[in-house]
């Protein structure tokens, strides 16, 4: 899997971002989601990185605060692991966080070139007082003149005092042949007096030329927008493009089905569902796609999520499904270190031709300028367990207070505990096999790998 991407392709994923859900917060305009694929690749990737959930609507999550009393310093990301090796592989992506001023933040993006990190892109976000993202120029790096050039820019204009509603946005490109910005996608809102939005307009650049689409949003009598009409604007006439309904149950959406036009007649295209746990937080997200052939939708796919006791998402199960049945999977996990701050993401790939999980990727992430990553990478810790391969009892060979996190070979945290220097980890319930182990102080991060007899 190629992990590195374009950062226009960020900025598209900044969209996402900045409009993060269905309740409380305003939807990207189904006109933009059908054109995304038209858009640079790799978008779910950025979207993650970005640390938002491309296939989620956001249930009744609120935005998370920038800052906090932990300020993200830097992260360091490892691929590549081999079953016989205790330890994390070679750092392969690095990123440093540097704040010059209270409304600015600096992302300095880089990747391992055999013994030396590469700068690969920079970019800068801008907020205004309210803490709310106005502008991000992305910059890359000449790899002949290793200088930065002009990549691509992403700007908001928000809708009065909201946090989450937006007036309208854009995004450039730089065009090094005009030496100027060429715009690629703009969108404008029309809000009624109670801040719903009525229509949104969107202008898409294709071959050079743009496109325009205007969506019309229709609410139920308990104020839902159940239907969304879209349409493509060609010389002043609209045509019709396409249709959304939406199923909401105590105003969280539970459904959304998107139909086509061919012809004069609209056909299902996809469909959503969404399951929610207590509290109205995301239990379950089903992607379905139309199959002509059978004339039924059929899974595409499935993604569930697990909290831990203070309602922070720990992990989430996902399924991909080739003609409805199942093949591959994956299970990203999230520990935290305080708060909403993520400490470590840890994900394992299933290959559904050997039935087999393996872990894919760690990344590690640093706060303060108190654990800020090297200039050159160092491996965390390998984790000293005894004995190894163990009946039960395992032993720590350190004196100090450790949280332990321990993983099935699926990716699933099966147990998290706080042991004092001297405390063993009893595994005597569990079953036989293999489980990662994730430990952390103050200071550091551990990692190591048990054989339970």
């Amino acid at each position: 899997m190629k992990k590195n991407v374009s950062t226009l392709t960020f900025l598209l994923a900044l969209i996402a971002v900045i409009l993060p859900g269905f309740a409380g917060a305003q939807p990207l305009a189904p006109s933009i989601k059908q054109q995304w694929n038209a858009f640079p690749q790799k978008v779910e990737y950025l979207l993650n990185k970005a640390g938002f959930d491309p296939q989620s609507h956001g249930g009744n999550q609120s935005p998370k605060p920038r800052l906090s009393a932990l300020q993200l310093d830097s992260t360091i990301t490892f691929y590549g692991f081999a079953e016989s090796n205790l330890a994390d592989s070679t750092a392969l992506f690095r990123t440093v966080y540097t704040y010059p001023e209270t409304n600015i933040k600096i992302e300095i993006n880089s990747e391992r070139n055999l013994d030396e990190w590469t700068n690969i892109s920079h970019i800068t976000s801008i907020y205004d007082e309210q803490d709310r993202l106005v502008e991000v120029f992305a910059q890359t790096y000449d790899s002949l003149t290793g200088a930065l050039v002009p990549d691509s820019k992403l700007e908001t204009f928000y809708h009065g005092n909201s946090s989450t509603l937006i007036d309208s946005f854009a995004v450039s490109q730089w065009s090094p042949d005009s030496m100027d910005w060429v715009v690629q996608l703009t969108s404008w809102n029309v809000y009624d007096n109670q801040n719903k939005i009525l229509e949104s307009y969107s202008s898409i650049g294709f071959l050079g030329e743009p496109i325009l689409f205007r969506d019309a949003y229709y609410y139920d009598d308990k104020g839902d927008n159940h239907i969304i009409e879209s349409f493509a604007i060609f010389e002043g006439e609209e045509i019709p493009s396409g249709l959304t309904e939406n199923t909401f149950m105590n105003h969280l959406l539970t459904a959304a089905v998107v139909y086509a036009l061919e012809g004069d007649n609209f056909i299902p295209e996809s469909r959503e569902t969404f399951l929610y746990a207590p509290f109205g937080i995301l239990s379950r997200h089903s992607i379905m796609e139309w199959n002509l052939e059978i004339e039924n939708w059929q899974l595409s796919i499935t993604i569930d999520h697990e909290y831990d006791e203070e309602q922070r998402l720990s992990s989430k199960f996902i399924t991909y499904y080739s003609e409805g049945v199942p093949a591959d999977a994956e299970r990203p996990t999230y520990l935290y270190i305080e708060g909403q701050n993520l400490a470590v993401e840890v994900n394992f790939l299933f290959n559904e031709a050997t039935e087999t999980w393996s872990l894919d990727s760690k990344k590690y992430y640093y706060y303060n300028g108190l654990t800020s990553v090297p200039n050159e990478p160092t491996p965390v810790i390998a984790l000293s367990l005894s004995p190894n391969p163990t009946n039960g009892i395992v032993k720590f060979g350190m004196e100090e207070t450790l949280t332990v996190h321990l993983f099935d070979t699926t990716g699933r945290m099966i147990g998290s505990h706080l042991l004092e220097p001297g405390q063993n980890l009893d595994l005597s319930p569990l079953p036989s096999g293999i489980y990662q182990i994730l430990a952390l102080n103050e200071r550091n991060i551990y990692s190591g790998r048990i054989v339970k007899m």
